[in-house]
């Protein structure tokens, strides 16, 4: 039986329905997982300094040599946090058994019982809305500019699906890294943090009583070295505000809400775990954090902790930041210039791997 325009359009609509509805669903369960591993960290100290990691590296799929980046950088990471995971590399069970066929070593498995990670892939979907019907028509890509060149107002927006990708520390018989990370020394650490503050603009003040950032001086306050039980403590603080700073109008311009503390702790955990400094958090807060916060909203802001943490890592490597607002490298202080060596050498982009 063929279908009358009104059930075509009603069963397009049902589409359109799912389609984004299935995205809210994915994103729900993506934040309730991020904020399940966030609690659960946060719970091993309830409040003040988590002790510092071993240095890790940002995660990466070996096969293809592509970072992970935005909210998935932060998934993962804070994933191995939680787990203990001391590798970096991360692949999808498709990726897994491909990489068996064209290496011919079918002994690598899944260890069973392992439980992979789920991310979520974003997909562009462009649309057309009939005025008079409010009927939707889905676009492929080759029909967008089609559509425009014949004055259709073309519609997108950005739906998200789950994949499940497995560290490879899971993995049975997976070769090791030929080469692994170098330990970076304290006066390395402290250098890089002190130099990255400087080349972006901001100036750090002693002797105040307590620490925060102000945007009006575009300043760094903090109270005198020798209050802070380490030297690690109080360069994990730095780095922490130095994130904040990146909410002013003239970087970032983020809204000055409720989430940006767990914003910060949510950085400070990402370039703790990268370069083997202490990490504040405040156990008993943070799950009032998520409360009445949206999924998109969620899902931004644990971009917006890997995104900084990107620009820190395009530093050590002595690059140029992409951020827009960093400083060009022909502003940056002497010392900066210098090229510093990275946290962890192991590289984010690293080149397909082979045995």
């Amino acid at each position: 039986m063929s279908q009358t325009p009104q059930t075509e359009q009603q069963g397009e609509q049902r589409e359109k329905k799912n389609r984004f509805a299935l995205s809210r669903e994915f994103q729900t369960a993506f934040v309730e997982s991020l904020a399940q591993t966030i609690n659960t960290l946060a719970d091993k100290v309830k409040g003040g300094m988590m002790p510092a990691p071993a240095p890790m590296a940002a995660p990466y799929c070996p096969t293809t040599g592509h970072a992970y980046a935005g909210a998935s950088m932060t998934r993962l990471m804070l994933a191995s946090m939680e787990k203990g995971f001391d590798d970096d590399r991360w692949l999808t069970f498709n990726q897994l058994q491909n990489y068996k066929a064209e290496t011919k070593n079918f002994k690598m498995s899944i260890r069973k019982g392992e439980e992979g990670i789920k991310l979520l892939r974003p997909e562009s979907v462009f649309f057309t809305v009939d005025e008079k019907t409010n009927k939707w028509t889905f676009l492929a890509e080759e029909q967008v500019k089609e559509a425009r060149n014949k004055g259709e107002k073309v519609q997108h927006k950005t739906i998200f699906f789950p994949y499940t990708v497995f560290n490879a520390s899971q993995i049975n018989n997976f070769p090791a890294k030929e080469n692994p990370a170098p330990a970076i020394s304290p006066e390395e650490r402290y250098a890089l943090i002190d130099n990255f503050i400087a080349s972006s603009g901001l100036k750090v003040e002693y002797g105040h009583q307590k620490a925060g950032y102000t945007g009006e001086g575009d300043t760094i306050a903090l109270p005198d070295p020798q209050t802070f039980k380490s030297p690690d403590d109080l360069y994990a603080m730095k780095l922490r505000l130095a994130f904040h700073a990146t909410a002013h109008p003239d970087r970032e311009n983020r809204p000055n809400d409720d989430f940006e503390v767990m914003r910060g702790e949510t950085f400070s955990m990402m370039a703790g775990a990268r370069l083997g400094l202490p990490m504040p958090v405040d156990g008993g807060s943070w799950p009032k954090k998520f409360e009445g916060v949206g999924n998109a909203k969620a899902f931004e802001s644990a971009g917006d902790a890997a995104k900084m943490l990107s620009v820190l890592d395009q530093f050590s490597r002595g690059e140029e930041p992409k951020a827009q607002w960093f400083p060009s490298k022909d502003e940056w202080p002497v010392q900066a210039v210098q090229e510093t060596p990275p946290p962890a050498q192991q590289q984010s982009a690293a080149p397909r791997m082979r045995m």
